[in-house]
């Protein structure tokens, strides 16, 4: 009787993650087709490489500085939104990862803006606290989102219109 119970939730558990897996390459299509010209602010946990690397560069002790460098090497303009102290920061640099000048330049830069982050991560909206700091910190009159993209493990997809 033991080994049925295993070998449901065995079985239970595949099927969850390979959904989880189906959705997750959702977004990182939807990503792929509308990188051209395209800035993303990204949070944790969503299904994107650089925010993987980016996040376990946190924990890469005296080698820290030389990833997040070889990180940002290829992708100068990443910007990530760290929900729970909410800052936006460039991870160009560690010491400098709250620059809001360069931010700012980022922001501005012409592309089109999209805010993806993942449902069920913090214990408030992630929106609301980011559309304040974009008011109080960068100086935009009314920042909004407008959803593009959800899918089934709660990954969404903002455009983010700045004036």
């Amino acid at each position: 009787m033991f080994s049925i119970l295993i070998l449901i939730n065995c079985v239970s558990f595949y099927r969850t993650q390979t959904f989880i897996r189906s959705e997750n390459e959702k977004l990182v299509k939807f990503l792929k087709d509308n990188s051209d010209n395209t800035l993303g602010i990204f949070t944790f946990g969503i299904s994107n490489m650089d925010v993987a690397l980016t996040f376990s560069s946190l924990y890469a002790g005296k080698m820290q500085e030389t990833y997040f460098e070889k990180i940002t090497s290829n992708r100068p303009e990443f910007l990530y939104y760290d929900v729970w102290n909410s800052l936006l920061k460039s991870w160009w640099s560690p010491k400098n990862y709250n620059d809001v000048e360069r931010i700012r330049k980022n922001l501005t830069s012409g592309k089109k803006l999209l805010f993806v982050k993942r449902g069920g991560i913090a214990p408030f909206d992630p929106n609301d606290s980011l559309i304040k700091i974009l008011k109080v910190q960068y100086g935009f009159n009314n920042p909004q989102l407008k959803e593009v993209f959800s899918n089934g493990s709660s990954e969404k997809a903002y455009e983010l219109i700045l004036k």
